[in-house]
């Protein structure tokens, strides 16, 4: 493995239509790069409105219910956190901020951002278009490779910075 994070990460968008493919596009991309050696985080934006996932009858539903402010479920191994807060983009990565470090942020949604997007279908996106998506497995490699480039690049320059400093 790489070792700790390379600074600020890259942060990338992909933006489609419903059902167009993102999620399994990140399903490609998410293990390739960390393979790779880096970490990864990913945000899902729910356009719909329809984010119900503390269903009624839960504890923690029922924590909400009866006034808390925040409820939180924690196992072994994860940790959320559920409050009727929304939040904008930037406030998630910042938060993101405080669990990371991470290499590379993915974005799923939130096509009207202005961060740079992997284009899946052709959708209407605001923010440059970094890549784009054909659908093809073949495809989504030559993007993962991509991104694993971008990101040894950058590993590389953290490095060459470092090394300067120690001097």
């Amino acid at each position: 493995m790489r070792g700790a994070p390379i600074g600020a990460p890259v942060i990338l968008g992909v933006a489609g239509l419903h059902n167009s493919g993102k999620t399994t596009l990140l399903e490609v991309l998410i293990p390739a790069v960390i393979g790779a050696g880096f970490t990864v985080a990913t945000v899902k934006h729910i356009a719909h409105g329809d984010l119900d996932i503390d269903k009624g009858g839960s504890d923690t539903h029922r924590h909400k219910r009866a006034g808390a402010t925040v409820a939180a479920a924690v196992s072994d191994t994860e940790a959320v956190y559920f409050h009727g807060k929304a939040h904008t983009l930037e406030e998630v990565l910042s938060r993101l901020e405080q669990l990371g470090p991470f290499d590379l942020v993915l974005v799923e949604g939130y096509k009207g951002s202005s961060i740079p997007k992997i284009v899946v279908g052709g959708a209407q996106h605001a923010g440059r278009a970094a890549y784009t998506w054909n659908g093809e497995q073949a495809d989504a490699v030559r993007i993962a490779s991509g991104l694993i480039g971008q990101l040894r690049k950058r590993a590389s320059k953290a490095q060459q910075k470092e090394g300067k400093q120690g001097r």
